[in-house]
Order: structure tokens, then C-alpha cells, then sequence
């Protein structure tokens, strides 16, 4: 086992970032590799991740879209953008929108940041799906007891990583949120890697399509008059977006 750690005044042998490029490195070398992150954004490493032939590059969109290529089985569970939409947020959108000079530049600012993060979530998805197809799938608000995704967990066909860190640029890299990792190889203790396997399997098996997420997203901001004229997409939820942006 493996411990890998970021925080002020750590001694580890391996920082998040460097374990999850050597765990991205071996799953290469097996038939599938399973990410379950709430939150999930396209980032770059501090270093190239070279695999010859297939890959030499620190964006793990490539890297993600290399293993795909070599017919490794990529599959991702994470949060549905519906999360993101926050009624009160979104509605604060409509007001900073106008062309009043009576809002303070720094409301503007925040709401503009606020939108392009929202942006940012939504065109990872679309990356995503057009990348992994139906292997990406979604959390279900109110399956049972159980409220949100929050586990983070990565397993391919030699070892798995648990732990804290979102597949995100503050989850992994080296200057983002205090992190730890917990990395074991499969040969080391079959009971626990198989008990791993078993709840990714469970989780992937209680995800929701990208339809379903799609039609949920759309519908809660229909239904609480988030957008001011007809969306029936995330395509269009971008493009209102960015449109609204452009006028803040």
C-alpha cells in the first residue's frame, strides 16, 4: 500500500498528483479503468505522461481519449450539472444582466466567474460524452436514504486508489487542496481490491444515463425559471451562458 498526501509540511514519498500519473500510466497495460469523482474537469499534470506509442502528453484529455483508442474501457461516474444550478445563484444572473450602472463591478465580477464555472462543468460533460459515449453515467438525488455522489474512487484491472481527491486540478495537482490517496496493487490483497471492485460495480450499476441528466437539468431550470427563454439541451444551456456572460 501507498499513501500519497499533499499539505503543508507533508513527508510522503508520492504527492496525488505523482501516484495518479503512474496509476494512469498502468492502466494501459489492463482491459479497464473505472473513475468515480463528484466532480470531474479536464486539467493538465506537471509533467508529460508518456505511454509509447499511445500518449506523450500532461492534458489527461488526451491521456483519457489514448487509453479509449487502445480499447481499455474508460468509464466515469460523477455528479449531474443539475447540482451546479443553484436557483438563488442563477436567479442573481438575471438581475446583474441588465444594463443598470447601479450593480457594484465587483457583483459583476463574481457572477461572471460564477457562470463560467458552470460553463466549465457543462462543456466537461459534453467533452465527455462525446469521448466515452454511454460510459459516462451520473449520480441519482434520492435513491433511497442516500442523498449526493461523494466518493472518490479510481480501480482499473491491477490496483485501486481511495481517498479524497476529486479528478479535478485542485483534487490532484501539486498546488491545489489539501489531499490523501490511498493506493494498494490487487496481488497485495485480492479481499480488498474484489470488495472495491464489487461497490464500483454497484455504483456504476445505480448511475443515471446522460439522457436522464440532461432532462433533469433542463427541466429544474425551466421549472425554476433559471433561463429566460426555451432550452432543450446542455448545448443550449452553454450557449444561453455564454451569451449571458457576454452581456455582464
Amino acid at each position: 500500500m501507498l499513501l500519497a498526501c499533499k499539505g503543508p509540511g507533508l513527508r510522503v514519498d508520492k504527492s496525488p498528483e505523482e501516484l495518479m500519473m503512474c496509476f494512469l500510466h498502468e492502466s494501459f497495460d489492463g482491459k479497464f479503468l473505472w473513475i468515480i469523482s463528484p466532480w470531474v474537469s479536464f486539467f493538465k499534470l506537471g509533467k508529460r505522461l508518456v505511454h509509447y506509442p499511445y500518449v506523450s502528453s500532461a492534458d489527461v484529455v488526451d491521456i483519457i481519449e489514448a487509453l479509449v483508442k487502445v480499447g481499455v474501457e474508460v468509464r466515469v461516474l460523477t455528479r449531474c450539472i443539475d447540482d451546479a444550478l443553484e436557483p438563488g445563484f442563477m436567479r442573481l444572473i438575471g438581475s446583474v444582466g441588465g444594463d443598470g450602472g447601479s450593480v457594484p463591478d465587483g457583483l459583476r465580477v463574481y457572477v461572471r466567474e460564477g457562470i463560467e464555472e458552470i460553463l466549465g462543468k457543462i462543456n466537461t460533460i459534453l467533452r465527455l460524452r462525446k469521448i466515452l459515449k454511454d460510459k459516462l453515467q451520473f449520480d441519482f438525488r434520492g435513491a433511497g436514504q442516500y442523498g449526493r455522489l461523494h466518493t472518490k474512487l479510481y480501480i482499473n484491472e491491477n490496483s485501486a486508489v481511495i481517498g479524497s481527491a476529486n479528478f479535478t486540478w485542485s483534487g490532484i495537482a501539486e498546488r491545489g487542496n489539501w489531499e490523501c490517496l490511498l493506493y494498494y496493487k490487487r496481488v497485495e490483497n485480492q479481499t480488498l481490491y474484489a470488495e472495491t471492485l464489487s461497490v464500483a460495480e454497484a455504483y456504476f450499476g445505480n448511475g443515471a444515463r446522460y439522457e436522464q441528466c440532461e432532462e433533469l437539468t433542463i427541466r429544474k431550470a425551466m421549472e425554476y425559471r433559471l433561463v429566460d427563454e426555451p432550452v432543450v439541451s446542455l448545448e443550449d444551456m452553454a450557449r444561453y451562458l455564454e451569451v449571458v456572460k457576454s452581456r455582464i
